[in-house]
């Protein structure tokens, strides 16, 4: 016959759920960056002011169009890599998995803000951070 369940048992359970689904929420969350500073690399004609001009390569013509190559850059690097993540944290520890996958993502995005202080231009960085941020 089962032992009934304790209290502290259920309580510790609870709090696992908890802390992986805000772990979760928080991955998910880092991500958001991305789109949201859309709006400043390539702000369209109404919004451009001289303290918010753009930034090249994404002023040009066709900038809508880069930032949409970046946008499926980063869905089709996460698609791709997830099953292969899923497989991953299933053999390895997950919340060392899930921290490191954190810090990763904020890396990227920390080297996607970087491009503004050391005036980075060239397109082929953004791929590349958008593509190592989307496999973290």
């Amino acid at each position: 016959q089962a032992l009934p369940a304790t209290p502290r048992k259920w309580t510790g359970k609870g709090m696992v759920l908890a802390v992986t689904y805000l772990a979760y929420a928080t991955a998910t969350a880092a991500r958001l960056p991305y789109s949201i500073c859309k709006t400043n690399l390539s702000p369209d004609a109404k919004n451009r002011s001289p303290t918010n001009p753009g930034w090249a390569p994404f002023t040009n013509p066709d900038g809508q169009v880069l930032l949409g190559t970046l946008d499926t850059v980063f869905m089709a690097a996460y698609a791709a890599a997830m099953p292969f993540m899923g497989g991953l944290a299933d053999r390895w520890n997950q919340p060392i998995f899930l921290s490191v996958a954190l810090v990763l993502v904020g890396a990227m995005l920390v080297l996607f803000g970087l491009a503004h202080a050391f005036e980075i231009h060239a397109y082929w960085y953004f791929v590349l951070v958008t593509l190592l941020g989307g496999t973290a």
